[in-house]
């Protein structure tokens, strides 16, 4: 018996993009634990990039690129980080604004870093989710949806924010070292 192939009107290029965050998902505490911070990045730049530059692509219908320019990014960081440390989400929003040309957000839980990094550990979930829905809403910049990167708990928060928020369309949520088990 053959294995499974993904039908011929699927450039590889195009398959490879598509399942690259499932298998990012799949291995990310591997990935972690065995890279340093700048390979880390390169690899989320890479998965944020395919996502923002490409819609999903169904097997059963012919496939097409569609580039979404413009789509923003919104990130949400894990416990003990912050949105804006220049070692890590503030350099990671860096990074994809330089490569994509995309508006990035990276989510404050609070007046300030220090807010943001107490808030993390201690302010309650819903809260969490709440407050930052309504942050969202106020940004006309995010108004026609936006791709979503969450690190660790911001996975988590992200994923409730799809689920509850009213505000904008999350078009597309990766996550890192965040356990989400499916999306609905």
């Amino acid at each position: 018996q053959e294995p499974d192939r993904p039908p011929p009107f699927l450039p590889s290029s195009l398959l490879l993009h598509s399942t690259t965050p499932a298998l990012l998902l799949l291995f990310s505490p591997l990935i972690l634990s065995m890279i340093n911070l700048s390979t880390m990045v390169s690899l989320l730049l890479g998965v944020t990039l395919s996502l923002c530059l490409l819609s999903p692509v169904s097997a059963t219908q012919p496939a097409q690129v569609e580039v979404r320019k413009g789509l923003p990014t919104v990130l949400w960081h894990g416990m003990g980080d912050t949105c804006c440390f220049s070692f890590s989400m503030g350099r990671i929003g860096e990074i994809i604004k330089n490569q994509t040309g995309n508006y990035v957000y990276s989510i404050r839980v609070g007046n300030n870093i220090e807010e943001d990094e107490i808030n993390g550990f201690l302010m309650n979930m819903n809260e969490q989710v709440t407050y930052v829905c309504n942050l969202l809403k106020k940004d006309p910049k995010l108004k026609d949806g936006y791709n979503a990167v969450g690190f660790s708990q911001g996975s988590q928060l992200l994923r409730a924010l799809q689920q509850r928020c009213d505000g904008p369309k999350m078009q597309n949520l990766i996550s890192v070292g965040g356990v989400l088990v499916s999306l609905y």
